[in-house]
């Protein structure tokens, strides 16, 4: 029986398109590993599963996560597995493979992904990427086809795309900025065609949001994850130093991964000049500039590329949305062959010699995944030494055993979950800490510091009241501002006075503790 020349065609793109899904498969398992930052989550996680409640430190309720969708994925998935470094690296493959599928950008799109160091690093490490991945390809797809029609299909389109926006703000709060301009545009141009009632998909949509953070204020006691607090909300590092910082996190990208910032840049004026939807394109332009100006004005981060894996993704399909549409897939995965043949730090040349940079060099940007690949990856793993395994996890197992309740440390991810629930840790950082997140940095951590973590000095008897589980800081203002943390922390749900105090701290003069206390 002779096949049609449609089936044919069809077959042929489907094989290649599965081809291309097993070489991003290679190329993921090949660079597959899971960071320190994300036994932060795990440890929560494990905690909670063994009925200790949604925390870090087992004394206190502290939001310690920042992907709320993803903590909650990865809690169910650990709840089966009662593992988490597998079991994050084979959610994330099945994620990631689930957006490709979805995004149909064909080989190109694949090609494209596998080049960017930026993306395949972060399409495991058992951070939120994947999901968010997933939850973009979901909401371009939708957005990108024609434009919306009328009546009660069209609210139900509206509901969808307000509802992918929701979870992947669920899933990184700041993930927004990359779906505001858009859903401006929908929620703007459903009211004019449908008048208020276009508004009742958005409420429902966007309801998920609204019972998080109930129940984030309610329990945590805090609108916002700790790292907030930490990280951001008047940290007191100068705006100066951040935008110095944020461009040092581009340029530090240009260097060692050029594709994922040359095919943001590339995809989108060439998907508005070739395609008929330019609006749609226009939208996700203005996202992504959002997004990017947003990333400098807070210094962008410590690990090479984590925040452009995202906004590389739109770009990248409207890239090899363009490419097909032109008939240039042909020379576009020639010129990708070519790249991986030149580019040194390519995804397909990991290897077990891989080496990073000395991020001294680089502002305080490091290359995540070769400094922890050694103890932390599928390439490295080994029967005899079960992962994670390094410097930090061995001194972790051995602080497990020690009589020791109290432990200060600066990487807490590996150490923390690997000493258990009976450990109470104080990150200096502040990052799993509710006071020290909200007490003055110190001067000194800027002398040589990485975005995003900043210590501060322990205030006198703060170790002490960790210890014991009584204020014993010696500062009479810093232990007036402890006594309100230790009420809406530690103190029952409807404790009397809990509710003011969460007020206070939230939204009045105690949302932070400003007067210095301390001399560096």
């Amino acid at each position: 029986m002779n096949i049609p020349p449609a089936s044919s065609e069809t077959r042929r793109a489907r094989l290649v398109g599965a081809a291309f899904l097993l070489l991003f498969a290679a190329v993921f398992l090949q660079n597959a590993w899971v960071c320190d930052d994300a036994y932060i989550t795990f440890r929560s996680i494990d905690n909670f599963l063994h009925g200790h409640g949604l925390r870090w430190n087992v004394a206190e309720r502290v939001q310690s996560f920042t992907h709320p969708l993803w903590m909650l994925l990865m809690t169910a998935a650990a709840s089966v597995t009662r593992e988490f470094f597998f079991t994050a690296i084979g959610v994330s493959l099945v994620l990631c493979l689930a957006a490709l599928a979805l995004l149909r950008g064909g080989p190109v799109l694949a090609a494209l992904l596998v080049s960017s160091k930026a993306f395949m690093d972060y399409s495991s490490s058992g951070l939120e990427n994947a999901l968010s991945y997933l939850l973009l390809a979901l909401f371009l797809r939708e957005f990108l086809q024609d434009a919306p029609g009328e009546g009660p299909r069209d609210r139900r389109r509206i509901g969808r795309l307000v509802l992918y926006a929701t979870l992947a703000y669920l899933n990184r709060h700041d993930a927004i900025l990359l779906y505001l301009p858009a859903l401006l545009v929908i929620v703007a141009a459903g009211v004019r065609r449908h008048g208020a009632t276009a508004l009742v998909p958005v409420l429902a949509g966007g309801l998920p949001a609204v019972l998080w953070h109930a129940f984030s204020v309610l329990y945590y006691g805090f609108f916002f994850p700790n790292t907030y607090y930490a990280k951001l909300s008047g940290a007191g590092v100068d705006a100066g130093v951040l935008h110095r910082q944020g461009w040092a996190y581009l340029a530090n990208s240009l260097r060692f991964d050029p594709v994922t910032l040359a095919v943001t840049a590339l995809g989108l004026p060439a998907f508005l000049l070739s395609d008929r939807r330019k609006a749609a394109g226009a939208c996700v332009a203005a996202g992504l500039l959002l997004y990017f100006a947003y990333v400098i004005c807070i210094g962008g981060d410590f690990m090479s590329g984590r925040f452009l894996a995202l906004p590389f993704l739109a770009g990248a399909l409207l890239a090899a949305r363009t490419a097909s549409a032109r008939r240039l897939a042909g020379p576009a995965l020639a010129l990708l062959a070519l790249y991986h043949v030149v580019a040194p730090r390519a995804p397909i040349k990991t290897t077990r010699h891989y080496a990073r940079w000395d991020a001294d060099e680089q502002h305080g940007i490091s290359d995540e995944r070769a400094y922890y690949q050694d103890g932390a990856s599928l390439m490295f793993y080994s029967p005899a030494r079960p992962p994670p395994d390094n410097a930090y996890t061995r001194l972790a197992r051995q602080a497990k055993g020690a009589p020791d309740k109290v432990f200060i440390s600066e990487t807490i991810g590996f150490a923390g979950y690997l000493m258990g629930p009976e450990k109470f840790i104080i990150d200096k950082l502040g990052l799993t800490d509710p006071l020290l997140a909200r007490l003055p940095i110190s001067r000194r951590s800027l002398a040589n510091f990485q975005i995003g973590h900043f210590a501060r000095q322990l205030p006198a008897g703060y170790f002490e009241s960790c210890a014991d589980g009584v204020n014993r800081i010696e500062d009479p203002g810093v232990r007036a501002y402890y006594d309100g943390l230790q009420l809406i922390t530690r103190a029952p749900l409807f404790a009397p006075g809990r509710w003011k105090a969460i007020a206070e701290y939230n939204l009045g003069a105690k949302r932070r503790y400003d007067r210095p206390y301390l001399a560096d």
